[in-house]
């Protein structure tokens, strides 16, 4: 992993210097659409742009592939360890929370991040409504959450492509672009999973509808993890943990889509690494080992896979800050 790290640095390299001494570039720029999403646009390109482009893509998937590899060699929890001790799991967050608090002056914001997560919980419950239209037709919501999941996949390996991981924590304006471009990718792949099952037309625009509604509270969820990450690194894997034990009631849902945002121990689909998303937003990576500390602590018992067993009573926030 070191090797492939040290690849694309010196790739990342090339490009600066091809940036610097190659007449002709133009800087990229942001820019908004009417549509609120944002866009990565090139006034004028040099003739060895395209080739890159083509390059660095591929180099990036390799370098997912053999994340993803590894998070399957290496195993985490599964999501019905975390559902099985989500109250004991939040309850060991909201101590760490709560002494973090009392020594740190993130009161208000803390407060903001328990209120938007249970928020979260009533958006997801409105989508069900329109959802249990499907169940009438043998689908169960299990069914339903593998098949969005499934469908986010895709969208993933495209914002991978978009937007790879910074090599510092990301600042609050980049994680707004990245969270609300992502979530433009969401919606469509959540109503095409409507559609695709036969969903009439009114109740695919009646949850588009609660969909819109619920955007800017995923965002605010995003958002406000991301900058308590950003001012106190150390409350990384707090956070992360405490977030995603509070979605565990609405899970059909808030899994996969949540997972989008580095929430959980894999991305939408089983065996696939989260790491993109918490780099992306947050600037680190939660490591394999935390989170059986985690789960332990929440007083799952049984052994711990012999790979991270040496990692296990670190602590949970160990190492936060440095991880890459």
């Amino acid at each position: 992993m070191h090797t492939i790290k040290a690849i694309l640095g010196a790739l990342s390299i090339g490009v600066l210097l091809l940036c610097v001494f190659v007449p002709g570039h133009n800087a990229l720029t942001i820019s908004v659409t009417t549509q609120d999403a944002y866009v990565v646009e090139a006034s004028s390109r040099p003739f060895w742009k395209k080739p890159w482009d083509w390059a660095s893509h591929k180099a990036s998937d390799i370098y997912y592939k053999i994340e993803d590899s590894a998070a399957q060699a290496m195993p985490l929890p599964s999501w019905e360890n975390i559902e099985s001790y989500a109250s004991g799991l939040l309850m060991a967050m909201d101590n760490d929370l709560n002494d973090a608090v009392s020594k740190l002056p993130i009161k208000d914001s803390v407060q903001s991040f328990r209120t938007t997560f249970h928020e979260l919980q009533y958006s997801a419950s409105d989508m069900k409504v329109h959802f249990e239209y499907l169940t009438t037709n043998g689908l169960t919501w299990e069914d339903i959450s593998n098949d969005i999941a499934e469908a986010l996949q895709a969208v993933l390996k495209e914002l991978k492509e978009a937007f790879p991981p910074p090599d510092h924590a990301p600042s609050h304006e980049h994680r707004q672009v990245v969270t609300r471009t992502t979530l433009e990718k969401v919606e469509t792949a959540i109503l095409d999973v409507a559609r695709k099952h036969g969903m009439p037309a009114d109740r695919v625009e009646a949850l588009r509808i609660s969909f819109d509604n619920a955007k800017p509270v995923i965002e605010k969820a995003v958002v406000i993890t991301g900058d308590l990450i950003e001012q106190h690194p150390i409350l990384f894997e707090t956070l992360l943990f405490a977030g995603t034990a509070m979605l565990i009631p609405e899970s059909w849902l808030l899994r996969p889509v949540l997972s989008m945002f580095g929430f959980g121990p894999y991305g939408p689909v089983k065996g696939t690494s989260a790491a993109w998303a918490q780099r992306t937003f947050y600037g680190a990576a939660v490591t394999k080992n935390s989170w059986f500390s985690a789960l332990q602590r929440a007083g799952m018992k049984g052994t711990v896979p012999r790979k991270i067993i040496g990692g296990i009573g670190a602590g949970i926030g160990a190492g936060v800050g440095v991880l890459c």
